[in-house]
C-alpha cells in the first residue's frame, strides 16, 4: 500500500536512498537529501516494517511560452534491492503521475538511464554534460572580483536577469534565496558572489569534498564571473566539477576541458489537450511541446544560446 507524508520515516529513507546510490558520496547525498526531502509529498511503500520504495515529488513554477505553469517534479526513486523487480517503483509512479495529470501541465525528472521511464510517457527535452576541470586549469585567474557576502535581494535580481535568456526555467522569489542563505550551511553548502561596477554579476553554490568541489549551481551574466568564480573554489581542491546545458561550451574557455554526458531531462505532457487549447498548437508529447517553445524562442534576440536552465538534481533508481 502507498502512504505519504513521510516525516517519521526521514533517516530510513534517506539510508534506502543511500543503498540504492553507493557511488555519491556520503555530504553531497546528505546534501541533496536535506534540500530535496519534502516529507508531505514524499509517497513510500513500507513491507515487513520497513520502507521499501519511495519517490519525492515537488511542486514549481516554470515559465513557459510567455506563461508560468505549475509543474510536478520527481526525484529521489528508490527501491530497496530485495524488492526490486516487484514493480513497486511502478506502482510509486502511477501514483505520482496520477495526481499530476490532474494538477499540471507537464510532470519533470532527471534520468541517467531515459529507456526506463519511457514507457510512462516521458521524452528527453533537454541533456546536459559535466565537466571535471583540474585546479591548475585555473592558474592566472583571478578572483579579486569573488566575496562571500551576499544577499537574496541581489541574488534574486541577479537570477531574473540571468533567465531572462533561457527557455522554460523554474521560477523563484526572494524567499526561495533566503531560505538557500539560512540553510546552506545545514546542508553541506557554500556559496561564493561575483560583483561588478553594476552589482552581482553571479553567484556559485558548490560543495568540498574529498579534495573536489561539485558545483551544485553557478548563475553569471558573463565569461568574467563565470572564470572568476571557478577560479576561487578551486583553490581549495584538486578538481571542480561543474554541469552545464548542452549549449554551454566550457572548453572555449578552459581549453583542457572535456565534456561528459550527464543526466536527461525528461518531460511528460500529462495533458495534449489542455496543452494545445492554451497555446494553440498541436503537440502530442512534450518533445513537441518544448520544441514549440523553442520556436518562440527563436523569434527573439537573445545574447544567450537556448538552453533550459537547469539546478544539479540526483537520481537514485
Amino acid at each position: 500500500m502507498i502512504s505519504r507524508n513521510a516525516l517519521q520515516h526521514k533517516e530510513e529513507i534517506f539510508r534506502l536512498l543511500q543503498l540504492s546510490y553507493p557511488n555519491m558520496r556520503r555530504r553531497m547525498s546528505e546534501s541533496v537529501f536535506e534540500r530535496r526531502f519534502e516529507p508531505k509529498r514524499c509517497l513510500y511503500i513500507a513491507e515487513e516494517g520497513r520502507v521499501v520504495s519511495t519517490l519525492q515529488t515537488h511542486r514549481a513554477g516554470m515559465m513557459f511560452m510567455g506563461r508560468c505553469l505549475e509543474v510536478c517534479l520527481i526525484d529521489q526513486i528508490a527501491t530497496h534491492p530485495d524488492y526490486r523487480r516487484r514493480h513497486k517503483m511502478s506502482e510509486l509512479m502511477e501514483a505520482a503521475l496520477d495526481e499530476s495529470a490532474h494538477n499540471q501541465l507537464f510532470t519533470l525528472l532527471y534520468a541517467m538511464n531515459p529507456r526506463l521511464f519511457e514507457r510512462y510517457g516521458f521524452r528527453t527535452v533537454h541533456s546536459g554534460k559535466r565537466y571535471l576541470l583540474a585546479s591548475q586549469e585555473f592558474q592566472g585567474i583571478r578572483c579579486d572580483a569573488v566575496s562571500l557576502e551576499g544577499d537574496a535581494r541581489q541574488m534574486h535580481a541577479l537570477y531574473q536577469r540571468f533567465i531572462s535568456h533561457f527557455d522554460a526555467v523554474f521560477v523563484r522569489d526572494v524567499s526561495y534565496f533566503e531560505e538557500l542563505l539560512a540553510k546552506a550551511k545545514e546542508r553541506h553548502e557554500k556559496l561564493c558572489f561575483c560583483y561588478d561596477e553594476e552589482g552581482m554579476s553571479g553567484y556559485c553554490r558548490y560543495l568540498n569534498e574529498d579534495h573536489e568541489a561539485r558545483v551544485h549551481e553557478i548563475v553569471y551574466l558573463d565569461s568574467r564571473a563565470l572564470r572568476q568564480m571557478l577560479s576561487y573554489i578551486s583553490r581549495s581542491v584538486r578538481s571542480v566539477q561543474v554541469t552545464v546545458s548542452d549549449d554551454e561550451q566550457l572548453e572555449f574557455i578552459f581549453p583542457q576541458a572535456i565534456a561528459h554526458r550527464e543526466d536527461h531531462l525528461m518531460a511528460r505532457l500529462n495533458s495534449p489537450a489542455l496543452f494545445n487549447k492554451l497555446f494553440n498548437t498541436k503537440a502530442h508529447q512534450a518533445v513537441e511541446a518544448f520544441a514549440e517553445e523553442a520556436d518562440v524562442e527563436s523569434q527573439q534576440v537573445k545574447i544567450f544560446p537556448r538552453k533550459i536552465v537547469q539546478e544539479i538534481s540526483c537520481h537514485y533508481i
